[in-house]
């Protein structure tokens, strides 16, 4: 499966996947994604995403206050 990913694809998945753990996130989501999308300032996405005004410390926050308030302990049952 992972062969269709590009170099770059691969990298993005590595940093959502550290950046949930990080955050002691139980799943991988859309906001781990862009926070993947952040960490490497080498893509195309980072530019677009930095130009809209996003930036990586302020996005972990935004992801962290999501989940903060949006997260179950029933989310984390579930998980194991």
């Amino acid at each position: 499966m992972f062969g269709r990913f590009t170099r770059d694809d691969k990298m993005l998945l590595a940093f959502a996947t550290q950046e949930a753990a990080d955050l002691e996130h139980h799943r991988l989501g859309n906001d781990h994604l862009i926070l993947g999308m952040l960490c490497n300032a080498r893509t195309p996405l980072y530019g677009v995403l930095t130009e809209a005004g996003l930036n990586l410390i302020d996005a972990r926050d935004a992801s962290r206050a999501y989940h903060d308030e949006n997260d179950t302990d029933d989310d984390a049952a579930a998980e194991q």
